[in-house]
């Protein structure tokens, strides 16, 4: 009988159903990935106990400061905070050139102690992990990979132990001995890790830069753990610099989930609005079904039927329509989940893991059928004997409604408001997103190339070398008639990690060098400012004299110029580097522009000191191209030119600038992706409640506007009535949204960029596109109100 009534009605069974699956689903896929991403356990023990300690800068900028091999051992030697403790490279999972058959391709590689597995206390699902023995310099070459790296790279096969990994740059093979259990991603993004001093040569140790990861004591704090680092930073040996460092310990878990942890919890706030919503949507729809009811429940009740039986019958419909809600929310969910695993920027930590939750789903489903019983029991139970009669006898339709009528208002215009809050934060993150893609870079990026590329460090086994070969392809490279220009860089760009270091200005007073911003340092060629097109704005660029035994010299970003001499020139002008007998000079010869090579978000003041100068033990990995061909031509000429005059030399990939600039913009637009479904689907189901409460209020009061209409008001009078009522509920709604857009919003603070909270444009836009919504939402139920025959009204009357 339920489902009878139920096909009675097909578009309202079919709208509930629709309603409940759309808020449902996506509030349970959102609950998903937070579950995955921020509740779920890492594979160690206690991981609670387990921080990283590491230091942040004066000027907050660098929020990962750290040490050398020699700095750790010393800290943890006085270190009374961690029990036990190991470390990892500081600059993460950095990529590395492996071959595999005739292909190059790249993992993710984290240099670790050899206790590194003992203290997290993780074991491995295959094989052994790394032990102390492996980390000494000389002994076999082992690696132990991650559990996704092993599904993805190796296949899963079971005898990847003891197979070979081949690292392109030193020609040498690891041996893999073990493999990590799935959801250990630390740091963020490795697929193998490889022991500290067996992997880097003895020469090379010192250049070694790293965090320290420990096991707290029982009584020690986090606040406690960066309190020892601020104290070691500030003894008296150290640098001025460092005297300015403060300490900070992070769990393992929130550095896994790092800076996406802001973005999960917005969502998960939206998704949980998104599902309120759907209550109040599919309370209001019931209640309007309800009032349409009237009559065939008051005839139930004259009938003898108990109010047991017929809240009986009610729940019985409202449980098929939930049900019904629900398997089309599971197909929602899944879809969801795959597209967001699908669009998960790179990097984005245990994405191999999410999955549908259940328990999630079994949480929203219950919200939704529970709102829907509760709805049954109340119209069946305070209907009266009194309001029975009066419906049967149609005197008291108007009055017994009409507080129906006004509750289903009242939750319509709550859904407003709550979809006015996430339409907004939708609308901030789209200007933010904006302004990120229209952020000035200083250079020129159009017909601007990044070519990656591989050496065996058995042929060019220095930095030097392997910047001389570079410098002998140079020649070759420019008279391809593909390439308008080359320069081989260091790092690509907007791989956030790099080199950073604090100058003094000559003559600069110590107390104020503390004052001093952390310098983004660059080594460049001669080459590299007319290939991106980066003009000065005073001195010149590097040139061919600017080699080694040469007089040392630097070029500044203009914010960097400013700060150490004003409005003065720089150029001539020096700037030092370290202290005592390490302490190295450098003349200034040229200003650029500030730019947004290594990060999008921040123009960094920069330092470019010219690669043939350079004291550091890093060679160029990449070219900066320009080229007017297409990139498969381009492509094509760079592989014949490399195989005719560095055969030793592989690309391992070409790709247009703005692919490398897509990869900071990945995370901003997933965000604006994502919330804006949120939004579409908060404003959709709000229209759709506007929509049915309109339609029940002229159904309703047809009669009344019948009777108007006989008296003299036209049909415009009456559909004016209705639209006023709609814009009216509309304009409560609004008025409140925009009251809890200005809290709710804060929690996007550290998702926008150059764009306020509470920016006042943005949130009266889209106070007024939701009102333009409602207007149109309720322009049908206005006509069918001017339709109504004032001669049927009367008779009726």
């Amino acid at each position: 009988m339920a489902l009878r009534s139920l096909t009675r009605v097909p578009y309202f069974s079919l709208l509930a159903m629709c309603t409940l699956a759309l808020g449902i689903g996506l509030a349970t896929a959102v609950f998903s990935v937070a579950e995955t991403l921020l509740l779920r356990k890492l594979p160690v023990r206690d991981q609670s106990r387990v921080v990283v300690v590491a230091g942040t800068s004066a000027d907050g900028r660098t929020a990962n400061f750290p040490l050398s091999l020699t700095e750790a051992q010393e800290f943890l030697a006085g270190s009374r905070a961690l029990t036990e403790a190991a470390l990892h490279s500081y600059e993460g999972a950095a990529p590395v050139s492996i071959r595999e058959g005739d292909r190059i391709t790249r993992l993710g590689r984290a240099l670790v102690s050899g206790n590194y597995f003992a203290v997290l206390d993780a074991t491995p699902v295959l094989g052994r992990a790394l032990v102390p023995d492996d980390d000494v310099a000389g002994a076999e070459l082992v690696a132990v990979i991650s559990y996704r790296a092993w599904k993805e790279r190796f296949g899963g096969r079971a005898d990847v132990i003891d197979s070979r990994i081949v690292m392109f740059d030193r020609a040498t093979p690891y041996r893999v001995v073990g493999v990590m259990p799935q959801g250990l991603d630390i740091p963020r993004g490795v697929e193998v890790w490889t022991a500290m001093l067996a992997t880097v040569s003895p020469e090379n140790t010192p250049y070694l830069a790293v965090n320290v990861v420990g096991r707290m004591h029982t009584t020690a704090t986090l606040a406690s753990a960066g309190n020892e680092m601020t104290a070691y930073f500030s003894r008296p040996e150290a640098s001025r610099f460092q005297r300015e460092v403060r300490g900070t310990a992070q769990t393992i878990s929130a550095l896994t989930i790092g800076d996406m942890k802001p973005a999960i919890i917005a969502f998960a706030c939206a998704a949980s609005l998104l599902l309120l919503i759907t209550c109040f949507n599919v309370a209001s729809l019931l209640i309007v079904r309800g009032l349409g009811r009237m009559r065939e429940v008051a005839v139930r009740f004259a009938l003898g039927a108990s109010r047991g039986r017929v809240a009986a019958g009610l729940m019985t419909e409202h449980f098929l329509l939930a049900f019904g809600g629900g398997v089309l929310a599971v197909g929602v969910a899944w879809a969801t989940l795959r597209l967001f695993v699908l669009l998960a920027p790179r990097g984005t930590p245990r994405v191999d893991e999410i999955g549908l939750n259940g328990i999630a789903l079994s949480i929203a489903f219950s919200l939704a059928l529970l709102t829907a019983l509760a709805l049954s029991i109340g119209q069946a139970f305070m209907t009266s004997q009194r309001e029975v009669e009066r419906t049967l006898r149609g005197a008291g339709r108007e009055g017994t409604t009409r507080a129906s009528r006004r509750a289903s208002e009242v939750l319509v215009a709550v859904q407003l408001g709550i979809a006015l809050v996430v339409l907004s934060g939708s609308a901030l993150l789209v200007r933010s997103l904006i302004h990120l893609e229209r952020a000035e870079l200083s250079f020129d990026d159009k017909q601007l190339y990044v070519a990656e590329l591989a050496m065996r460090a058995d042929r060019y086994e220095t930095a030097a070398k392997q910047y001389a070969m570079l410098r002998e392809l140079l020649p070759a490279l420019n008279s391809t008639p593909s390439i308008a220009g080359v320069s081989p860089v260091v790092a690509v760009p907007y791989s956030v990690t790099g080199w950073d270091a604090a100058f003094a200005a000559e003559g600069q007073e110590v107390e104020s060098t503390a004052s001093n911003p952390l310098l983004n340092m660059e080594l460049v060629t001669p080459e590299y400012f007319p290939t991106l097109k980066l003009r000065t704005t005073l001195g010149r660029t590097f040139s061919e004299a600017d080699r080694e035994g040469a007089i040392p010299v630097v070029m500044l970003s203009q914010s960097a110029a400013r700060h150490y001499w004003g409005n003065e020139s720089a150029i001539g002008k020096r700037i030092i580097l370290g202290q005592g007998e390490r302490a190295r000079t450098f003349t200034v010869v040229g200003v650029v522009p500030d730019t947004r090579y290594r990060n999008l978000r921040t123009a960094l003041p920069t330092v470019y000191l010219p690669m043939a100068q350079s004291f550091f033990p890093f060679a160029p990995t990449a070219l900066i191209l320009r080229s007017p061909s297409s990139e498969q031509a381009l492509e094509t000429a760079l592989r014949l030119t490399l195989r005719n005059s560095a055969p030793d030399v592989a690309l391992l990939k070409l790709a247009p600038f703005d692919e490398f600039r897509d990869v900071p913009l990945a995370q901003t637009r997933m965000n604006v992706m994502l919330l804006s479904v949120f939004a579409v689907g908060a404003v959709l189901l709000a229209s759709v409640g506007l929509f049915g409460s309109m339609a029940t209020m002229v159904l309703l009061r047809r009669r009344e506007f019948g009777v108007r209409m006989a008296l003299g008001a036209t049909a415009t009078n009456v559909g004016a009535m209705v639209l006023r009522r709609a814009i009216a509920i509309a304009g409560l709604g609004c008025a409140g949204g925009l009251a809890l857009a200005a809290v709710a919003n804060q929690l996007l603070g550290a998702l926008l960029y150059e764009v306020s909270t509470t920016d006042f444009s943005t949130l009266s836009l889209t106070a007024l596109a939701l009102l333009l919504v409602a207007t149109v939402a309720a322009l049908v139920p206005a006509r069918a109100g001017t339709r109504v025959s004032p001669l049927e009204a009367m008779r009726a009357e």
